[in-house]
């Protein structure tokens, strides 16, 4: 099991307001098998411009993982009605916690 970090950012005029959860089926939905994710943690700052998140995510490789997750989330951004508007700023794995997951 890997942890990776995102960052999204609103970078276009709002078109409604995604929420962690819409990022949590948006990765539930996204990832290719054998990947998957196993728990997600995700907050929008006060502004509402902003997603942080961590993705534990399970994978064959540490590189597997990083690639499913960039790539499920580029393409709700470019194809989804939720986060038009929105640029994934950071996708990467968290090798504190990556190190001490079993």
């Amino acid at each position: 099991m890997y942890a990776i970090r995102l960052q999204l950012l609103r970078t276009g005029s709002p078109h409604g307001e995604p929420t962690p959860t819409d990022l949590v089926e948006v990765l539930i939905e996204g990832l290719p098998p054998p990947c998957g994710v196993q728990q997600l943690t995700a907050l929008t700052d006060q502004s509402g411009r902003r997603i942080d998140a961590i993705a534990f995510v399970l994978a064959p490789s540490l590189l597997a993982a990083e690639t499913a997750v960039r790539r499920a989330c580029l393409d709700a951004i470019a194809r989804s009605v939720v986060f038009p508007g929105w640029s994934l700023t950071r996708c990467e794995a968290d090798f504190m916690l990556t190190m001490d997951l079993p």
